[in-house]
């Protein structure tokens, strides 16, 4: 547990930091740096001799990978047309399920067959191998997309490393502070993005393994259920995110994603108390969920950058991404302790329907502040409506 909370821990501080520094740097820079760092961690459970080491080696192998998530980001928000941002974000947020899917199935496969060692050998030959085409097929350019069909082919464009003094931004550490002050941002966090990932760590992979075996399925029947997330997700992204961009009402989008994922979790108590529940059930239960979280996640980040931009023009996209991924993996956080507490005094069907309930509840409390005060200042809406009407 210390070892796994280390990890985060790292990822946690590296993306917030690696936000600023893909902008101030490059990204390229900081996609090399992470993948370096991920390289050497993982080589150093080779080399661990005792319960530090392996913290040690494990928190760096997280502080790269926080790096490399932070720097993928702002790769995608420089070079995609506004248009297609949502687009953009969601094959990001594909590629990040399929590697969660198949990371921990092929590692174990090696693992099982040649041994740890050989394992984890491999896994830093990966990582060494993605820095290097890292440098060789990332450009160093920058595309001014200056409106929504501006595209990196046609647009004037930057070197993010060789003219960082005349270009890039500062490393100003108060533009996390305007974020913070932003009110719709932090709505949209505490109604959207910490419900959706404490659905998926507390609800999907603690309590939906809880709630299959004790239906009478047993621990490959809960690899089968969840895999149903990923599934969804891999089918449905490529034809949601499209759709999104086209039709350009974010916030929609994500409260009507949030409310699926809720629903898919009070799902199983509701039948199970009609007398028709079951591993069907359950595999229901998780597709709803994962078609939730495919329409609001890649969502959320072109709405997030969305009220941030009219907030402030002069936002600056690394802040808005490191503060948004850092408080959304607060939700990666409480999710676990949240589910671990309904546990004590419910069934893990009882505890799914609280958690679906309760981001129902906080989706309903986002859309209606969007919906009362629009595009206007919060501000300026409260006065037109206490001295207007």
């Amino acid at each position: 547990g210390q070892i796994m909370a280390g990890f985060m821990a790292a990822s946690l501080i590296s993306v917030l930091v690696g936000s600023i520094l893909a902008e101030r740097f490059g990204v390229r820079r900081i996609f090399f740096f992470g993948a370096i760092l991920s390289a050497v961690g993982i080589a150093g459970h080779l080399a661990a001799q005792g319960f530090a080491t392996i913290l040690l080696s494990r928190s760096l192998t997280g502080f790269g990978y926080g790096l490399v998530y932070a720097a993928a980001q702002i790769y995608i928000n420089q070079h995609a047309k506004l248009d297609r941002r949502s687009s953009g974000f969601s094959v990001f947020f594909a590629v990040i399920v399929s590697a969660e899917i198949c990371g921990p199935a092929l590692g174990g496969v090696l693992a099982d067959r040649l041994g740890l060692a050989s394992a984890l050998v491999a896994a830093t030959v990966v990582a060494a191998i993605s820095a290097v085409l890292c440098m060789l097929f990332i450009s160093r350019l920058v595309p001014e997309l200056t409106d929504a069909s501006g595209t990196p082919e046609n647009a004037a464009e930057q070197d993010a490393e060789g003219q960082i003094e005349g270009h890039a931004p500062s490393l100003r550490w108060d533009a996390f502070r305007t974020v913070l002050l932003n009110p719709r941002f932090m709505v949209a966090m505490v109604c959207f993005a910490i419900p959706s990932k404490a659905l998926l760590t507390g609800g999907l992979f603690l309590l939906m393994p809880l709630a299959v075996v004790g239906s009478g399925g047993s621990a490959s029947d809960s690899a089968r259920v969840i895999m149903a997330y990923g599934i969804a997700i891999l089918l449905l992204a490529p034809i949601m995110s499209p759709l999104a961009d086209r039709w350009r009402k974010f916030h929609l989008w994500v409260a009507v994603g949030c409310c699926i994922a809720g629903i898919g979790l009070v799902l199983p108590h509701t039948w199970d108390t009609l007398g028709q529940g079951g591993l069907i059930v359950l595999m229901v239960a998780t597709l709803l969920f994962g078609v939730g979280q495919t329409l609001s996640i890649p969502a959320q980040i072109s709405y997030l950058m969305q009220v941030s931009e009219k907030r402030s023009s002069e936002t600056s996209a690394g802040a808005v991404l490191g503060t948004f991924r850092f408080i959304e993996r607060l939700g990666s956080l409480f999710g676990p302790l949240v589910a671990s507490g309904l546990l004590l005094a419910s069934t893990p069907e009882e505890a799914l329907m609280l958690m679906g309930i309760a981001a129902v509840l906080l989706m309903a409390c986002g859309l209606g502040w969007y919906l009362a005060f629009g595009d206007e200042e919060e501000g300026d809406a409260i006065r037109a409506l206490l001295f207007e009407t």
